[in-house]
Parts: C-alpha cells; sequence; structure tokens
C-alpha cells in the first residue's frame, strides 16, 4: 500500500483493531472469528505498522483467551486404581518419532494447555482437565514429514468415551515466516461460521515449542483413491472410477478456486493438488477438503491461475492414468471457476482471464488455445445459463433412476425428486443460482412437455437468472403455459417446483392474481375443517376479497383501515366467498409481525383459525421467515401454535426456521407491546370492546 502508517485511514483502522480485541477479551465467544480478522490484517497488503498492530492484537487476545482457560491439573487421582498420575503419564507415542521432536512434543502436552485449549477449539467448546483423561488415553502418532514440518495425529480418548482427535504441526526445518504464513492462511481458507470447512482449522500456535494444533480430517487424497481405485481387481470398482471422475474433477478444481476465494484473492495452492485435496467418491457430498496448505503461491494473474490448474491437476491426472484422459473436457475448469464464483462474477472473472497478457513462460499455442476455450464457454454460458455441480448430478441420478423405472406415476416421480431436492440440497442452491429448481424440474419431469412448454420455461429460467422475483416470474409462467402443459401431471409438478414445501398427496394449485400488485403466481391449498367442508387458503386475488377481509377485520373490532405494507391470507368456502383471513407485515426478510386475524362469526367453532394460522406459519417457513411475533393478547390463543413468551421481546414469538437456516431475533421493543412504526394497535380497540371482538374464537 502507498499510503504511509500515519494517514487518517490506518489509525482508524488501527483503533478499530484495538477495539475488536477489546471486545474479544470481554466475551471470549468471539475470540475465533475476531482472530481470523485480525490474521487477515496481518497478510494484507497494508503498511507494516498495521501488520505488527494486527499481530500484537492476536497475541494479546491469545494470551488473554489462555488465561480464561485456567491452571490446569498437574495431578490426579485414577478412580480405578486409585493411584495419582500426571499429563506425562497419559502419553503414549508410536515408535520411530525422531528425537527432537518427541522431546519437543511431549514438553509442549506436559507443560502447557495445548491439550485443553485444542479439544476446546477444536471440539465444540469441550471443557476438559486431566481428571478427564485415564493414564495412557492420549496416543500420538506420525502422519508425515513433508515442507519442513512434521504432522502427527493426537487421539485423545476420554473416560466417558468420546473421541477429541487433533494433529500437531511441528515445526523443524521450515523457515519461520513460511511456516506461520501457512498457519495463517488455512485460518482464513477454513472459513467463517456457516461455511463448509475447506482446511483443517487452527487451534492454536505454542511459539515456545515451534507446534501448532490444527483439527483432525482422516482424509484420503484424490490421487491415493484414484490409484486404489484404478488398480484394484474388480471391473465394477474401476468402472466406477470411471462413472465418479467427473465429479471428483469438478470438486477438486471447486476447492481449488475456493481456497483462492477464502485468502482474500491473494493466494492459491501450488504443486500436485491431488495430493492435497480430498474428495468422497459420493456426487451429492459437498466435503471437499484441502487438508494441507503448505504448497501456496502469491495470486499472480488469472490465466496463469486457469494454466496452473490445468497443468497441475487435469493433465498430471492424464499422464498417469491414460484412462481417464476420455471423461472429462478442460472447460471443467470454467464450470469449478462458476461454481466458487457465481454466475456473474465467474464470467467477469473468466472474461478478465482471457483479456490478460502473456505474461507466462508457457507457449504461445497453448494460452491461445486456452483463451479460445473460454471464449466459447462464457458465450454458451451467456446464451443458457450455467448449471451447477448439484443440479447437474441430481438431474443425472433421476434420468438413471426413470430409466429403471419407466412406469412409474406421478407420486413416485414427485417423490423421487424430492429425495433428490434433500440430497443435493437444492434448496440452498436456489439462493445463489434461483433458477434451480425450475431447472431441475423441467429437465427431468417436465422433460416431456410440448416445445412451447419447454421454451417459455427457459424464458422462465432466464427472468430468474437476470434477478426477477420467484412469484412474478411464476405468475407470468402459469399464464403462459395455461394451454401448452394441459396434462394435470404437468400442472402438478410445475406447482411444486414453485411451492416445495407441499405434501406429495396435498391439493394445491396455482392461480395469478394481477389486481393486487403486479401479475404473480399464488398458491392455493385445500383443506379440510371440523365439518368436512373444503376450504381453500391463498393470498387475496383481488380488490373485491381485499375488501371482503376488512370488513370482517372491522365487524371483529380489530380495525377496518387498509394499510399498504399488509399482506393478507384469506379463506374462502366452497362457494368462494371470503370466511376470514390473516394481515401480517414483513419487517425484514427474516421477521413478519402477525397483525390480525378473523373469522366471520358463523364459521366459528370449525377450526378454521387454526387452518389459516397453521398454513401461515408453512408459507413463512417456506419464505424464509425465522421469527413470528404477535402482540400479548394473542398469546392464548397462540400458545397451541408453538407462540411464546420471551423476556426480551413484547408479545409473544414463534420461531419457525428450518432445519439449515439460522436465526436472527427480533429486535426487542421498548416500552409496552405496541408497534411504534405503525401507531397504536387495532387490538387495543379490541380490548375496549370487549370479549365479543377478540379475533378468532375457535377457541371460544
Amino acid at each position: 500500500c502507498d499510503e504511509q502508517a500515519s494517514s487518517p485511514v490506518d489509525q482508524f483502522v488501527a483503533q478499530l483493531l484495538h477495539s475488536l480485541g477489546r471486545i474479544a477479551n470481554r466475551e471470549m465467544s468471539y475470540y475465533l472469528p475476531i482472530r481470523r480478522e485480525l490474521i487477515a490484517w496481518m497478510l494484507a497488503p497494508v503498511p507494516e505498522a498495521l501488520h505488527e498492530r494486527a499481530a500484537a492484537i492476536a497475541e494479546e487476545l491469545t494470551g488473554s483467551f489462555r488465561r480464561r482457560l485456567g491452571n490446569r491439573q498437574t495431578r490426579a487421582v485414577d478412580p480405578e486404581s486409585g493411584r495419582s498420575y500426571t499429563w506425562a503419564d497419559t502419553l503414549r507415542f508410536e515408535e520411530g518419532i525422531d528425537a527432537d521432536e518427541l522431546d519437543r512434543i511431549t514438553g509442549a502436552l506436559c507443560h502447557t494447555n495445548l491439550v485443553r485449549e485444542a479439544v476446546l477449539v477444536l471440539h465444540q467448546n469441550r471443557k476438559i482437565n486431566l481428571d478427564s483423561l485415564a493414564p495412557g488415553n492420549i496416543w500420538i502418532s506420525m502422519i508425515r514429514t513433508r515442507f519442513g514440518r512434521g504432522v502427527y495425529h493426537v487421539g485423545v480418548r476420554l473416560r466417558s468415551g468420546e473421541r477429541c482427535d487433533f494433529m500437531l504441526y511441528v515445526r523443524n526445518t521450515a523457515p519461520l515466516d513460511t511456516f506461520l504464513t501457512d498457519l495463517y492462511l488455512m485460518c482464513l481458507a477454513a472459513g467463517i461460521e456457516g461455511e463448509t470447512p475447506l482446511t483443517p482449522q487452527l487451534g492454536g500456535y505454542w511459539p515456545e515449542y515451534g507446534i501448532a494444533t490444527v483439527s483432525y480430517i482422516p482424509a484420503e487424497s484424490i490421487e491415493a483413491l484414484v490409484r486404489h481405485m484404478h488398480e484394484h481387481p474388480d471391473h465394477e470398482v474401476r468402472q466406477r472410477l470411471r462413472a465418479s471422475w467427473h465429479h471428483l474433477c469438478w470438486s477438486a478444481l471447486a476447492a481449488a478456486f475456493e481456497f483462492h476465494r477464502r485468502t482474500e484473492r491473494r493466494w492459491v495452492l501450488t504443486g500436485s493438488l491431488a495430493r492435497v485435496i480430498s474428495v468422497t467418491l459420493d456426487d451429492f457430498d459437498e466435503d471437499a477438503r484441502v487438508f494441507s496448505v503448505a504448497g501456496w503461491h502469491p495470486f499472480a494473474g488469472r490465466l496463469g491461475l486457469l494454466l496452473h490448474l490445468k497443468r497441475g491437476f487435469l493433465e498430471r491426472i492424464r499422464f498417469h492414468f491414460p484412462e481417464l484422459a476420455t471423461e472429462t473436457h478442460d472447460k471443467i475448469l470454467f464450470a469449478a471457476a462458476l461454481e466458487v464464483f457465481g454466475l456473474r462474477e465467474g464470467v467477469a472473472f473468466l472474461e478478465e482471464a482471457a483479456a490478460e497478457p502473456d505474461d507466462s513462460d508457457a507457449p504461445a499455442d497453448e494460452l491461445d488455445e486456452l483463451r479460445r476455450m473460454i471464449t466459447e464457454y462464457t458465450s454458451a454460458i451467456r446464451e443458457s445459463g450455467y448449471m451447477p455441480k448439484a443440479l447437474h448430478f441430481a438431474i443425472a441420478r433421476y434420468r438413471a433412476w426413470a430409466e429403471q423405472v419407466p412406469e412409474s406415476g406421478v407420486q413416485a416421480r414427485a417423490a423421487q425428486l424430492r429425495q433428490l431436492e434433500n440430497n443435493y440440497h437444492i434448496e440452498a442452491l436456489t439462493r445463489r443460482f434461483p433458477e434451480s429448481r425450475l431447472w431441475l424440474y423441467a429437465d427431468t419431469v417436465l422433460q416431456d412437455s410440448p416445445v412451447e412448454g419447454r421454451q417459455t420455461i427457459a424464458q422462465a429460467m432466464n427472468r430468474l437468472r437476470e434477478g426477477g422475483g420467484i412469484k412474478e416470474v411464476l405468475g407470468r409462467l402459469y399464464q403462459d403455459l395455461r394451454s401448452k402443459l394441459p396434462r394435470h401431471d404437468q400442472q402438478y409438478f410445475l406447482t411444486r417446483a414453485a411451492y416445495p414445501h407441499l405434501e406429495l398427496d396435498e391439493k394445491a394449485e396455482l392461480i395469478t392474481t394481477s389486481e393486487v400488485g403486479p401479475s404473480r403466481a399464488e398458491l392455493v391449498t385445500l383443506h379440510k375443517d371440523r365439518l368436512g367442508g373444503t376450504q381453500r387458503i391463498r393470498p387475496a386475488a383481488n380488490a373485491r376479497e381485499v375488501d371482503r377481509l376488512y370488513r370482517i377485520f372491522y365487524t371483529g373490532g380489530l380495525g377496518g383501515g387498509y394499510r399498504e405494507q399488509e399482506k393478507l391470507l384469506i379463506a374462502l368456502d366452497e362457494a368462494e366467498y371470503v370466511i376470514g383471513g390473516v394481515a401480517y407485515i414483513r419487517r425484514t426478510p427474516n421477521h413478519v409481525l402477525l397483525e390480525r386475524i378473523a373469522i366471520l362469526p358463523r364459521c366459528r367453532g370449525r377450526g378454521v383459525g387454526q387452518l389459516l394460522i397453521n398454513e401461515f406459519l408453512r408459507r413463512q417457513r417456506a419464505d424464509g421467515v425465522s421469527v413470528v411475533s404477535a402482540e400479548f393478547i394473542r398469546a392464548t390463543w397462540l400458545a397451541q401454535f408453538g407462540f411464546k413468551f420471551h423476556p426480551r421481546y413484547a408479545g409473544v414469538v414463534c420461531e419457525i426456521r428450518s432445519k439449515d437456516q439460522p436465526t436472527e431475533p427480533v429486535q426487542p421493543s421498548e416500552g409496552p407491546a405496541r408497534d411504534p412504526e405503525f401507531g397504536e394497535s387495532a387490538n387495543r380497540q379490541a380490548i375496549q370492546d370487549g370479549p365479543a371482538s377478540v379475533l378468532s374464537a375457535d377457541d371460544r
């Protein structure tokens, strides 16, 4: 950086780093993320003064963390034998370990809190001490010696039977700066909370012994896996290798690009990637790991990175295993880049790579061929879009199943798709590639649709790819497909492509609404009430239905004024007459405020209110909402749906997050139970009007 360390920007950054250190010292739950941030600054291209400042704060933070671990026991009593023992009595070593490294490891494990810190950091805050271990319950064995360091496996078995393994990196001939950079890059590449770990997680570094602790990954490199399967006498094993090679390549190259992304795009993996990357054979498993980052190099250009991955992985494997040469094309490099960077950013990365000048020692014809392939690939992607890896293999697996069961029924096909959606995490994929679910259905159960129908679906996928709203796009798609997908099973699959939370045997359909806002596709679900009547639940479709619901609100003492920010979910009887509904406000992407619910007096006691609330909560969960709040007046009735009091919030709250969705709690309200943004609640008037006006009365 050209700026001086004394510039106002650098002074601000230094103060910011100091504040982060103080936060972590006060609340040690922030230790790991703040340590990672400090390490990022230690590697960043900033003045040396900021490097030193970040390093000093990180050292102080580590010291504070270790002091908070408390005193370690130096002696404990074995409850079985009654004999006392020390940390040295818990250690067992494999034969053949270098004497110098053996002494250093023994000293670190016996005279520091290394074991306690490693178990706490690397095993979900598990707190142990000497009395948690029986004599001989720590086994140390060598894994390998490479890049001037020894790598050891430490197997820790607690008295409870739990295993808390980790690894030791012991520096011997590696330069200290190189060794520390390895650890720092590993810490960055491991990722932040919520990301799939890419590399082993850093536990801690003990400079007086030259030893670091990292999480244990029992991994087999791609090269070892391929060699084992290639030399296997069973023909089926060799065939499985050929069938899985496309997945192995795609995942391994994506892991290399992911390392580049997580290390601030300033570092790349070098050397033989097939020896340091591990990928499972299951194409639905995203657990690709880089178990060694010792081979790294500063980033020197996009074209050079692509060329290195082509030579260091694809061509190396093809040279040693010629039978796999025809299973993949070099363009898988580009697919791996888009898998990591996304469609727009990935295409920009490739196009910038093609435009870079020749600054490597590679032959000109090789670089020209690489540029030509990039141009062809990006042109094809701009025209037809990018199919992510998980989607590619989900479609392939469905087609393999369909070939075996050509006469499968509608629900069997839907069930198979549902399994694939879960196995390949299609819901999570749609957050990055919005067209993924529609593409899955289009290339499987809707593949035999008329040509016009497939073209219309392709146009809808393009609109989703360009950022169109899912409901607006599907609303237009549904209008366009009414006559082009006449079969009932095609309508059935189209509905479930739009609303994956629907059960396989659930009766539902799509309608388009245009009078209330832009044209949208809305879901209609059919439910049976307590008397056997059929109730249809859906959003309000026109102004007449909106007016009817607000009249019901007014009659129930809940206020009849229209609020533009309110969204409505209505219940209709068999005559398509509005008999009740819910009004709610989307406060944030993760928080919905339940404003009002009312049922016509003549329809009370039939369970319509319960049907409405259950369907309302289900739709909110499908839309990514994690918290629904309501006011105190509704607490008794809403308790049956999981609404609870919370000491931080006014009213009651229901957490409805899906299992893979983190919760973002509602910000606590100050003062009485009212909504300051929208003024006094209409429910206060309901209280004043007496019990006859209290919202829904299924519980009366």
